[in-house]
């Protein structure tokens, strides 16, 4: 398995995985292990970069491998980016499920078999694992190869919901089996997983037609006000936390640097096997805080990277809406089907659809707190 290797135990050759440092790439003088190749696809993942993305940047820094390959596949890097053996909590597949594993099936915690906790060393802490998921689920969302005609629809992107199950509704396109003309355009929930429940046998659909100008007449009344636009706009910028973190992080390491040139200025004046010892294990402990504080800092300037990234978001929506503000009741005026989705995310608008008879609303629109992380890319037409 990436990122381990077999080592003795009293009882056993190869009894055991631990932690693999051997370097497997010198890339500008900077030696990689496989531990770094783990934590070097997390924190690409966690920009925002796409699984095969990824993989290309790997194959082209020239990392070999598991297998010594040069080319990095987007399966691999899925692999490395969704094992949870990375966290410590061990798991095998069920031998009932195990040929799904390969097949595309996903694998759910029913058919999974907890392993006892130290067979893999902990590589990844469980909040970073979960943040990683995280932007997984979200980069599907936001794939445009999950709907390959975007322009058609307002609510793509996980923004309309079914009533039943509270999943979200994906885009059914009708076509011409011969012009492959698109005839009609659904939001659809089809649930056919066996059980009795509702919740996994049901059919929801509406036509997008119906629903997406259902949702920007809902939206309007916000765009058209600009202290309610500016209101929304600043509680999204509380979202982002004011940090100030970095001086004291630098100051640290810079610190942590001068304590190891000290301590080796001592180490050499030692004579004994107990001081040299000594001198070996707090060197070991000042080496680990010196790489903790290098981690702490490269992982603060990537989220403060983001972060502005996500603030001139705001800034251009803030803009835009104050720019379409006076166009709105132009019946000459066309806006982009872009920036009509992208206004609606970044409001937070969201649609609940129910089946046409048995319930008391077919449709429900509300304002939710939308994530912020989901559009610090989109660019509105000036």
């Amino acid at each position: 398995m990436y990122g381990y290797k077999f080592a003795d135990t009293k009882e056993y050759s190869n009894g055991r995985y631990v932690v693999n440092n051997d370097i497997v790439a010198v890339i500008d003088g900077k030696k990689w292990t496989e531990r770094d190749v783990l934590a070097y696809e997390r924190r690409l993942c966690l920009q925002g970069m796409s699984v095969k993305a990824i993989a290309v940047t790997l194959t082209r820094m020239g990392i070999p491998t598991i297998t010594g390959n040069t080319v990095w596949h987007r399966a691999t890097v899925q692999e490395h980016l969704t094992n949870g053996n990375y966290r410590g909590y061990p798991y095998a597949v069920n031998n009932r499920f195990a040929g799904r594993k390969n097949s595309g099936h996903r694998i759910n915690e029913e058919e999974l078999i907890p392993l006892p906790e130290g067979i893999y060393p902990r590589i990844v802490d469980p909040e970073e694992y979960d943040a990683v998921q995280e932007q997984l689920r979200l980069n599907q969302e936001m794939a445009a190869r999950n709907n390959q005609r975007p322009n058609l629809t307002l609510l793509r992107d996980g923004l309309v919901c079914c009533g039943i199950c509270g999943r979200r509704m994906y885009v059914h396109h009708h076509t011409d089996p011969r012009s492959k003309e698109v005839l009609r355009s659904e939001y659809e929930c089809n649930r056919n997983e066996g059980g009795e429940e509702l919740s996994h046998n049901h059919c929801v659909a509406i036509v997008v037609s119906t629903l997406d100008p259902l949702a920007w007449e809902f939206a309007l009344p916000y765009i058209r006000n600009s202290k309610l636009i500016h209101a929304h706009v600043e509680n999204m910028r509380g979202q982002l936390k004011e940090r100030n973190h970095l001086q004291p992080l630098k100051e640290r390491l810079e610190d942590v640097k001068q304590r190891i040139i000290n301590l080796f200025d001592l180490g050499e004046t030692a004579r004994d096997a107990d001081t040299k010892e000594m001198y070996r294990q707090r060197l070991a402990a000042l080496e680990h805080e010196k790489r903790e504080t290098e981690k702490l800092i490269h992982q603060l300037n990537n989220t403060t990277e983001r972060e502005e990234k996500l603030r001139a978001a705001l800034d251009k929506f803030e803009a835009w809406c104050e720019a379409q503000r006076p166009l709105l009741d132009n019946p000459q005026y066309e806006m982009t089907q872009k920036d009509k989705h992208a206004a609606l995310l970044i409001l937070g608008v969201k649609a609940i659809v129910w089946p046409t008879e048995g319930y008391p609303e077919r449709v429900k629109l509300e304002l939710c707190p939308p994530d912020i992380n989901r559009f610090c890319d989109f660019d509105f037409t000036e």
